[in-house]
């Protein structure tokens, strides 16, 4: 990235990291565990003067560049079957189609640069997109932004607008920098941030 990172997210099986930033791209980053060149690498401390003293853990070279968003990337989520999904202050929640869910790896399609899979526009955001988040088993995804709407996608059927969530957020702040939500365990709820004067988060039971 060449500019601020907002968010990072493993893949669900471990193997890919994605980052997303304000130089709008989302970086998709696999671990080298034979060591890497400098070149698109991270995890290594080669480039500082502390690398003789402290090896790296681990090193992660960049496999694949998403190019789609406008303006900054504010939040990422992967579904157990591959698909990753990108928030950004576009107004634009945008889907990628990334491993292939029988193995886990990337896709045979996927090149170095890839365009978005699914742009989600139609129902969509009016205001910057802050958040978004799969379902446990992957049926569903939501997000959220700053028109303070919680959008519901079904993944299981091309990601149709299932429902637009409008009273839970009433009232919210909309000074914040995220709307990150996460699902209960058994996908029952969702919680969302609701940025009020005081610490609180507001809950959605599909």
């Amino acid at each position: 990235h060449t500019k601020s990172v907002n968010v990072v997210r493993w893949s669900k099986n471990g193997k890919y990291l994605a980052t997303g930033g304000d130089d709008t791209y989302i970086l998709i980053h696999r671990w080298a565990p034979h060591g890497v060149s400098n070149q698109g690498a991270f995890g290594t401390a080669a480039t500082t003067s502390k690398a003789a003293n402290h090896p790296s853990i681990e090193a992660w070279q960049t496999c694949v560049t998403l190019q789609g968003h406008s303006m900054d990337v504010l939040d990422l989520d992967w579904s157990p079957t591959g698909w990753l999904a990108s928030a950004s202050v576009d107004n634009h929640v945008i889907l990628w189609q990334l491993l292939d869910p029988s193995t886990g790896l990337l896709a045979a399609h996927t090149s170095r640069i890839m365009g978005p899979t699914l742009i989600l526009s139609q129902q969509g955001h009016t205001s910057f997109v802050k958040g978004v988040a799969f379902d446990p088993m992957g049926r569903y995804l939501v997000s959220c932004g700053d028109d303070k709407v919680i959008h519901v996608w079904d993944a299981h059927h091309g990601f149709s607008h299932v429902q637009a969530v409008t009273d839970v957020l009433v009232g919210a702040s909309d000074k914040v920098m995220f709307r990150r939500m996460s699902w209960a365990p058994d996908g029952s709820a969702v919680s969302v941030i609701s940025a009020r004067d005081k610490a609180s988060a507001n809950y959605l039971t599909p």
